[in-house]
């Protein structure tokens, strides 16, 4: 998993997944989280481990639970983005010309994936 910065961070906690109340970052992100004039620093005397920003209690922990979430949002569905529905066929376009072409389908998902380096195209066909 890749060490985040302080702005991805940032982006995450200002738009995270719903219903996101607490979350464990390593301790060098809660040290620097800590100086941001906007988060809510609850530490008596640097003791305890009481960050909020936007409602969402900031913890040390282990690892870095941002990180992960990040790439949960990465690896998503592009299907409720890109318009799925009227496509009737999947064409895959190469160097040769057209390597793989599917028609009749009536179903596709389209997934990134890997940290948004793979697309994955589920295709489901008539009757099938």
């Amino acid at each position: 998993m890749k060490r985040v910065t302080v702005e991805e961070a940032f982006d995450y906690l200002n738009n995270p997944k719903p219903d996101t109340h607490a979350i464990f970052v390593e301790k060098w992100l809660y040290e620097e989280l800590a100086k941001h004039p906007d988060v809510e620093d609850l530490r008596i005397n640097g003791v305890s481990d009481s960050l909020y920003y936007n409602d969402i209690h900031i913890s040390i922990g282990d690892h870095n639970e941002i990180a992960r979430r990040i790439e949960e949002v990465n690896d998503t569905r592009l299907d409720g983005i890109i318009n799925t529905e009227k496509i009737t066929r999947v064409e895959v376009i190469d160097e040769n010309g057209r390597s793989y072409v599917k028609r009749d389908i009536d179903g596709l998902e389209v997934h990134l994936q890997d940290g948004g380096r793979t697309l994955k195209l589920f295709i489901s066909k008539h009757g099938k």
